[in-house]
């Protein structure tokens, strides 16, 4: 019997997980990462951000070598195919092309899968371990790890702990996103100002990011 695909297990997880909880604008909690997820894939600043990870990986020999390899990709013009007839582009700038296309299909799917756990390790009693044993990936456990929050780090801290890396970037800047979305739909009251504030002074750390660097956007520390 062939095994559902990991971000497809991590749905249903969140779904049993978030069974019967309200987010904060009384929505069912699952609703949230479903919103999350619908900006990451449809927004133009998320795709950006997705754009500017899936250049900085096709970039990297190393990352081509251990993710591509058995695929017989790569980058080297000796083991391209033929010149597309049809296009300009040389036999490496084919192969880049489908490279870049199989890596942004990769992250989008470690996206959603991240997306849907993101608050997994705080809200319900799933371990790692739990995790790990449903098969979901290394990659996604440890973006889901690296957004838990932990009870001896700040605030500030845990968001330059998140800033190291892209992809937890780009699921923690969702959730902000809509995080203040629904606080603007709130009346306005002193504990909501406050926590607009909160929130834009944390997008901004994150978003400093993708503002030290032209060319290669998201090198992770």
């Amino acid at each position: 019997m062939k095994k559902d695909a990991f971000w497809k297990v991590a749905r249903q997880i969140a779904s049993q997980a978030h069974l019967k909880q309200v987010d904060q604008a009384g929505r069912p909690a699952i609703e949230q990462a479903q919103a999350m997820i619908a900006l990451i894939e449809k927004d133009f600043f998320f795709q950006w951000l997705l754009t500017a990870s899936v250049q900085y990986r096709s970039n990297n020999p190393a990352y081509i070598e251990a993710h591509f390899s058995k695929s017989g990709i790569s980058l080297t013009e000796a083991e391209s195919p033929a010149v597309d007839l049809y296009t300009t582009s040389g036999p490496v700038d084919i192969v880049r092309s489908i490279v870049e296309d199989k890596i942004r299909q990769q992250l989008t799917h470690t996206l959603i899968a991240s997306t849907y756990l993101h608050d997994i390790l705080q809200i319900s009693a799933y371990t790692v371990a739990d995790l790990r044993a449903q098969g979901i990936p290394e990659s996604v456990i440890v973006i889901v790890t690296i957004l838990t929050q932990s009870k001896v780090v700040s605030k500030r801290d845990q968001l330059i702990r998140i800033r190291r890396n892209d992809l937890a970037t780009i699921v923690k800047l969702a959730e902000l996103d809509q995080q203040q979305h629904d606080i603007l739909a709130m009346p306005t009251t002193a504990e909501t100002v406050h926590r607009l504030q909160e929130n834009r002074r944390a997008m901004v750390i994150l978003q400093s990011k993708y503002c030290l660097a032209v060319s290669q956007l998201v090198p992770n520390e």
